[in-house]
């Protein structure tokens, strides 16, 4: 989910994806599965039931076996001291006999989801890697769940009515004839109320460019109005200088 649980929508699609994954026992896990498993090794959070979740786990386990028996064949596994002959078969069966034997979610599964998800992170060899799912099985307990915590049960008839009501009201607001409109026309007042606030955020600058230009005029004016008084003063005395040199 990239694994994120963001949307009630979302959330429908996963409670759909495994309920028909667990149903049918397929084979092939699919993406949105996968990535639910990732996030839940990343942050610890699951939102399903134990028994929704086993037959996935199962399966996930299997495809790691067999990931790393593709690359190292058990024939060329060496024999380890402590332990001696790696038996595949035996082992491979107490881990699934195990597994199936958990009735709760163990407080482990944490570990045990960085393990099918990244099998060869941290090994490079089969045996080592069942050992060490081994021990995240056998040594486990029912995790105290969160308050308020909800635990959906994919299989649960109940549950799957509520699930298919949410599929319906999904489907009929998507087809509703005026879904799109409405969401265009949401957008355009969106871009309509952005560029108001725009606009009404401009003139602020405007008006105090505007005040300043026109204290600039004003001061000019005066200016001006300062020399044509000086002007005039000169003009009189000029005349009051001809009066003078006429009575001479």
């Amino acid at each position: 989910m990239s694994a994120n649980i963001v949307t009630m929508k979302d959330t429908y699609n996963l409670v759909r994806s495994l309920h028909f994954f667990t149903l049918h026992q397929d084979k092939l896990v699919p993406p949105e599965l996968e990535n639910y498993l990732q996030y839940v090794a990343l942050t610890g959070d699951n939102i399903f039931t134990w028994s929704s979740l086993k037959y996935l786990v199962r399966q996930m386990l299997c495809i790691a076996i067999f990931g790393f028996y593709r690359v190292l064949p058990r024939d060329a596994i060496p024999t380890c001291p402590k332990f001696g002959p790696f038996n595949f078969e035996g082992t491979m069966y107490a881990l699934l006999w195990r597994l199936d034997r958990i009735d709760e979610t163990p407080y482990t599964f944490q570990r045990l989801c960085e393990l099918l998800t990244e099998p060869q992170k941290h090994y490079s060899r089969i045996d080592k890697f069942m050992r060490a799912v081994e021990k995240v099985i056998v040594v486990h307990r029912a995790t105290n769940p969160k308050p308020q915590s909800i635990e959906i049960d994919v299989l649960d008839p109940e549950t799957w009515s509520h699930i298919e009501k949410l599929s319906q009201s999904i489907a009929e607001e998507a087809s509703a004839p005026g879904s799109s409109a409405r969401k265009n026309k949401k957008s355009k007042k969106a871009k309509k109320d952005k560029k108001a606030k725009k606009e009404a955020e401009e003139p602020s600058g405007s008006g105090l460019q505007g005040h300043a230009t026109g204290q600039e005029g004003h001061a000019t004016g005066q200016e001006g109005h300062a020399t044509g008084q000086e002007g005039h003063a000169t003009g009189q005395e000029g005349h009051a200088t001809g009066q003078e040199g006429h009575a001479t």
